[in-house]
């Protein structure tokens, strides 16, 4: 929950924007996960994540992975605390073929749905975004979406 507050605060208009310009972006997440193999294999083959070497070589307690130009997300072996499987915090994807990636989905036998939890339910934002929510091995929230960015 901290981290999320950081992280809105971080993310808000800055109150000293008029005095220093200040160019933050996100660099990782770090979720805690109880088998770092599940897990690793999970976002590799569902996520299709791109695993990137650690600054420390190769470790019995962690994992990394690309994101893109969103940054790196952190695997580490720890205890999951039961508020980290709040639906409300999530991390959201976008996906450019979303129909495709549903199917994709199905084939790997990923429960998806909408907000609600309604099984198998895609849900479409005012803006007309499509998004679909599921769990990875540790119970996380994943919002996958077909925003589309220029």
């Amino acid at each position: 929950m901290r981290f999320l507050l950081i992280l809105l605060v971080l993310l808000s208009p800055n109150a000293y924007s008029e005095e220093a310009a200040f160019d933050i972006q996100i660099d990782h997440i770090t979720l805690l996960v109880s088998d770092i193999d599940r897990s690793a294999k999970f976002y590799r083959e569902v996520l299709l994540l791109s695993e990137i070497e650690t600054p420390w070589g190769k470790i019995p307690w962690g994992r990394m992975f690309s994101v893109g130009s969103a940054g790196q997300l952190h695997l580490t072996k720890g205890t999951v605390q039961s508020d980290q499987k709040n639906k409300k915090i999530h991390y959201a994807f976008n996906v450019k073929e979303f129909d495709d990636y549903l199917k994709f989905l199905k084939e790997h036998k990923v429960e998806y749905g909408d907000f609600e939890g309604t099984p198998g339910a895609v849900q479409t934002r005012p803006d007309g975004v499509k998004q679909v929510y599921f769990q990875d091995p540790d119970g996380y929230w994943i919002e996958a979406n077909s925003a589309q960015y220029d």
